[in-house]
């Protein structure tokens, strides 16, 4: 059976109890985190751009603008659904329609007027539905 010199044991012990070992220590990991988190950015970064080129790929293939303004919902498609609006006028209920598909897809159809035009008109069409 080997025994650890008395010496080495108060070095060791002397390092953990030093009053600075922990704050370098916690500098320490938190350097290889942010490290380990940069790199991981990077990754996720470059996979975006991937990702972003074989959208705009698909975009120009079939416009998404185009099927969202020739697929809106109106009043009766929302009932149809179980969901119905509380609103008089079918453009409200299309451009609402509209408004949450650019929401959830994170993209703006410009031919609406983008995210901030449609819920414009949508106010102006029926003032009472956009109380916020």
């Amino acid at each position: 059976m080997q025994f650890i010199p008395l010496k080495c044991v108060r070095i060791i012990f002397s390092i953990f109890t030093f009053p600075y070992f922990y704050l370098i220590f916690l500098l320490i990991l938190l350097y290889k985190a942010t490290k380990l988190l940069f790199f991981k950015f990077i990754y996720q970064f470059f996979i975006f751009l991937k990702i972003k080129k074989n959208f705009s790929q698909f975009n120009s293939k079939f416009p998404m603008e185009n099927f969202c303004l020739e697929n809106l919902r109106g009043k009766e498609a929302w009932l149809k659904e179980k969901l119905p609006l509380n609103v008089y006028s079918d453009e409200t209920s299309k451009l609402f329609d509209s408004a949450l598909r650019q929401l959830i897809s994170w993209f703006e159809c410009e031919q609406i007027g983008g995210l901030l035009g449609t819920i414009e008109k949508m106010n102006k069409s029926e003032p009472d539905f956009c109380n916020f």
